[in-house]
């Protein structure tokens, strides 16, 4: 997902779902200074037939990205909650949760950053240097 990390952001958490194979999903919820809460998601599916198949910077795998935005009036555990359920819909519409991760930031910019570099599933790159990846698990994720 291409997200512009804001330093002076603030970021309540970040989602992960994957079945490890074909198909996996994020969302990160972010509260802008006028109080919405934007949830940005994406799916992402994979091409497994490509030789470089297991790079997940090669650029061949097809993204959906999703924004949805709650006005400053609905709580953040509201949000919270939302995402957890459409968490649980993914799931019982198909998505095997090979690997799934509710990860709590609550906080900046580099908050969310160091939450997301220890993340498992978290391929991340800047601008400026090349994409690294975190994961600690075998396969694709």
């Amino acid at each position: 997902m291409e997200l512009e990390i804001k330093e002076d952001g603030y970021y309540v958490g970040i989602w992960f779902l994957g079945n490890g194979e074909t198909v996996d999903w994020m969302a990160v919820v972010e509260r802008e200074a006028s109080g919405d809460h934007v949830i940005h998601s994406r799916f992402r599916f994979y091409d497994n037939t490509a030789p470089d198949a297991s790079d997940p910077f090669n650029g061949r795998d097809e993204k959906c990205m999703l924004v949805a935005r709650f006005p400053s009036g609905v709580s953040e555990d509201h949000v919270i909650r939302t995402v957890d359920a459409l968490v649980e819909q993914l799931i019982a519409t198909g998505i095997t949760p090979y690997s799934k991760h509710k990860l709590p930031v609550g906080g900046n910019g580099r908050a969310f950053i160091e939450v997301l570099s220890k993340a498992p599933f978290a391929h991340m790159g800047t601008a400026d240097a090349p994409a690294v990846n975190t994961s600690k698990l075998e396969g694709r994720h």
